[in-house]
């Protein structure tokens, strides 16, 4: 697994800037993906894939170790489809 922090220091030492700038671009990079798909509802980024809000509807599921019904809420989530280039 690689971490942000992993990826900020492979971007400093390629791009031969400290790990303080090379942080802010990486975050300022993430922030505008997490606004453009709060306000668009679809960000798509070329030969990488595609971050799209889905909503899910409400539904009655059941509590394995109870067997009691449970109400799960509708809520919107994020997903991510990769592109062809990247699998």
């Amino acid at each position: 697994m690689l971490t942000k922090k992993q990826i900020v220091r492979q971007l400093a030492k390629e791009m031969g800037v400290s790990q303080v700038l090379a942080y802010q671009m990486v975050q300022r990079t993430l922030n505008a993906i997490a606004d453009s798909v709060i306000e668009h509802g679809r960000i798509e980024l070329r030969n990488f894939g595609v971050f799209v809000v889905k909503h899910r509807a409400a539904r009655q599921a059941r509590n394995p170790r109870t067997n009691q019904p449970v109400r799960i809420p509708a809520r919107s989530a994020i997903v991510f489809q990769p592109s062809q280039n990247l699998l």
